[in-house]
């Protein structure tokens, strides 16, 4: 299962994401999944090359740990995507930007889900 979570983000702004489960029933199967990787990916990005993007756990959203945290040091990478895999997701799991020095561009981070078997 494939989880869009910021699209099209304006990197000159700082964004907070929402809380999502470690663990999603696919709504058509019934089957569960579990996070296994974060793909974020960059364009057109304009200021200082310094901005980050940072996923979160925790077990009840009141603290947050810091799984990943990519340093956005180009002005594009969507030819290469950086791809974060997941070796224990948390209970709950949120993916928040930093802009830091960077002014502009667009912002894309996906959550990749697998089906627990």
């Amino acid at each position: 299962m494939i989880l869009a979570v910021i699209k099209r983000h304006d990197m000159s702004n700082d964004l907070t994401g929402v809380w999502h489960a470690g663990q999603i029933k696919d709504p058509r199967t019934g089957k569960m999944h579990e996070l296994i990787q974060m793909q974020s990916s960059w364009n057109s990005v304009t200021g200082g090359l310094h901005g980050h993007v940072i996923l979160e756990g925790s077990v009840d959203v009141t603290i947050p740990s810091e799984i990943a945290n990519i340093l956005i040091n180009s002005a594009n990478n969507e030819a290469n995507a950086n791809i974060f895999n997941v070796v224990a997701p948390s209970n709950l799991n949120r993916v928040n930007y930093l802009k830091h020095t960077v002014t502009g561009g667009r912002l894309t981070v996906t959550l990749f889900y697998k089906e627990v078997r």
